[in-house]
């Protein structure tokens, strides 16, 4: 059987292409209607999101929240800003998404800046300091995201886009490029790559965080094939919920 650079079988991928192609005639979707789609999924997408590292703001206390933005007591303030950050964040990627260029590590730098907002002004959108072996090896921080940049628009157009969202996300983490808050950071450049090739976001459930972080650890050892899986199955669950509410 053939398969793809990852390893993933090549049915997968294509079930999700067939189904975005069934959106994409579909299109253009009615501007109320896809605001409204766009709205509902932004809870759950910040719910997965947040939960792979740690916080504890159920999907529904996060509707609520983005909402009328009452307090709830049970969470802690950075709980509640990591929810609006990644509410402001998710607006500039989707403002990304529209440009017509590759996604450069400005945009990443820019997107941390956003998530960190009010929760470590000093270091939102600033690389880490790197380390003497970093030092050592030749590269720094910048160097490093510069080099990621110029894969993104070179070698990585060569994969299927899921692939390469999949990809990009994992080398940012492997960067480490901020002392705090990669792991959310990665994510949305995850979901900008694949908003930029006209998919929608890949959006994770809480529920689903020890699998990420195994799927992270396998992809570590160069097996993709776990975290291409993950984010098929997140995409195409919102490909249902577009496709059940856009069809005629």
């Amino acid at each position: 059987m053939m398969t793809t650079w990852s390893g993933t079988a090549p049915q997968a991928l294509e079930r999700i292409d067939r189904r975005q192609e069934q959106l994409d005639r579909l299109r253009p979707w009615p501007a109320a209607a896809a605001e409204r789609l766009w709205d509902g999924l932004l809870p759950a997408w910040i719910a997965g999101s947040v939960a792979m590292d740690g916080n504890r703001m159920t999907l529904e206390d996060i509707a609520q929240f983005l909402s009328d933005e009452g307090i709830f007591a049970q969470y802690t303030l950075r709980e509640h800003l990591e929810v609006l950050n990644h509410r402001q964040a998710i607006a500039q990627v989707r403002r990304l998404a529209g440009a017509k260029r590759p996604i450069r590590a400005a945009d990443v730098r820019r997107l941390h800046a956003l998530l960190m907002a009010g929760i470590d002004d000093a270091l939102a959108g600033r690389y880490r300091r790197y380390t003497d072996e970093e030092r050592a090896a030749g590269g720094t921080i910048a160097d490093l995201m510069r080099e990621w940049e110029l894969w993104m628009a070179g070698s990585a157009q060569a994969l299927h886009p899921v692939e390469r969202a999949v990809v990009a996300h994992h080398r940012v983490l492997r960067i480490q490029p901020f002392l705090d808050g990669n792991g959310v950071t990665a994510r949305l450049v995850m979901n900008l790559s694949l908003l930029k090739d006209g998919y929608l976001p890949a959006v994770l459930r809480p529920e689903q965080r020890h699998n990420y972080r195994q799927a992270l650890y396998q992809a570590d050892q160069g097996d993709y094939r776990p975290l291409v899986q993950l984010a098929l199955e997140a995409l195409e669950r919102v490909q249902s919920m577009y496709l059940l509410a856009l069809e005629p």
